[in-house]
């Protein structure tokens, strides 16, 4: 399969040990944060709730939570990818794209999964709110199964708190599309 060009860009990740990202200024968290907020990604990306600023600097700098972003080579935020609850060689996906990402949004999932299994990673999860259908879609595209459905696991804070049914999906990474 030929992937669509892409401008040149590069990766940042926060894992255990490492300090990668600063908490304001450019490739910051706190510039994730803005890009979000700016495009409306965070009710949608922290759909059980939307953190401050500060609480998303704290959220995601955390060594239980990987957290990885692409950025254009002129600072622009591509996208941000969180892998959280890591037990053994699996853990839970979080990922969400900006808007100067969306054309790219395939090929730069394909990187971070397999930059995940070329670090050891085996598989994860994701758990993905029911109305989500074009985020579920999107993970099915790049090798995530449909697993089941968890009863009223997905809070929508942006709609009152809502309760719904999230849509759990496994990924094997040896099996990324």
């Amino acid at each position: 399969m030929r992937l669509p060009d892409i401008p040149e860009h590069f990766w940042l990740c926060d894992v255990p040990g490492t300090d990668t990202f600063d908490a304001d200024g450019p490739l910051s968290l706190g510039a994730l944060h803005d890009v979000m907020e700016a495009e409306r990604l965070l009710e949608v990306f922290c759909h059980d709730g939307i953190p401050s600023r500060d609480a998303f600097i704290e959220l995601f700098d955390r060594d239980e939570r990987w957290t990885y972003a692409a950025f254009r080579e002129d600072g622009a935020p591509l996208v941000m990818a969180v892998v959280s609850g890591v037990t053994g060689k699996s853990g839970l996906a979080h990922f969400c794209f900006m808007r100067a990402g969306f054309p790219l949004a395939a090929r730069l999932a394909r990187e971070w999964l397999l930059m995940l299994a070329e670090g050891g990673m085996k598989s994860l999860v994701g758990l993905t709110p029911a109305p989500f259908r074009h985020a579920l879609r999107f993970a099915e595209s790049v090798g995530f199964r449909r697993a089941g459905i968890v009863p009223g696991a997905c809070v929508l804070a942006a709609h009152g708190g809502r309760v719904c049914d999230g849509i759990l999906t496994i990924l094997k990474l040896d099996e990324v599309r």
